[in-house]
């Protein structure tokens, strides 16, 4: 039930912002590798990754905004001794603070860095230490909160840059494993 709410609530102050003049949804998508970093990470390989959602982009002033996503995006990595690659998706809400640049009078670049939380929904059904899972979350934590940075060029519309994040929970409670991703983003703004 406070999940619902929780989300209720957001929903309403993405739906109160729009009425800001200076703001702009966007549909975003992306595409990358990630990977397990930290110190237990033996065997762990990048993967292709990819995200797809909504965005917001609330204009504080002529050169600052906030900008909050939600994003359904895939976590992959590989390991040997294990075929094929293990994925798990997510539904993710980057809360970015964007600090834009002026190139010339039709081209911005923005750099933008903040928090996000993301809640696991489901994943591939592995064989993992000889006995089979039949959800990839019951070895791997659901809950991830970690930091977003990119940098983007927006022309017009659209919007094309690189971004990288990193968790800061753990992605299994045994091992000092941590989800990490680089990828490119391609945005338009309605």
């Amino acid at each position: 039930m406070k999940k619902i709410l929780v989300l209720m609530t957001l929903v309403c102050v993405v739906l109160n912002l729009s009425a800001q003049e200076d703001s702009k949804w966007s549909v975003k998508v992306g595409a990358g590798l990630s990977s397990l970093a930290g110190s237990d990470t033996d065997g762990a390989k990048n993967a292709f990754a990819y995200k797809v959602g909504v965005g917001y982009e609330l204009g504080i002033s002529e050169s600052f905004a906030i900008e909050p996503a939600l994003m359904l995006t895939n976590k992959s990595f590989k390991v040997e001794g294990i075929e094929g690659t293990i994925n798990r998706y997510y539904v993710e809400l980057p809360v970015l603070a964007a600090f834009k640049i002026a190139l010339n009078d039709e081209m911005k670049l923005i750099i933008n860095a903040g928090p996000y939380v993301a809640y696991g929904l489901f994943g591939s059904d592995i064989e993992w230490d000889g006995y089979d899972t039949s959800n990839i979350f019951d070895e791997f934590e659901r809950f991830e909160a970690g930091a977003q940075a990119g940098v983007k060029v927006a022309f017009g519309c659209f919007e094309v840059g690189a971004e990288y994040n990193r968790a800061f929970t753990k992605a299994t409670s045994d091992f000092k494993q941590y989800t990490q991703g680089f990828g490119l983003t391609f945005g338009y703004k309605f």
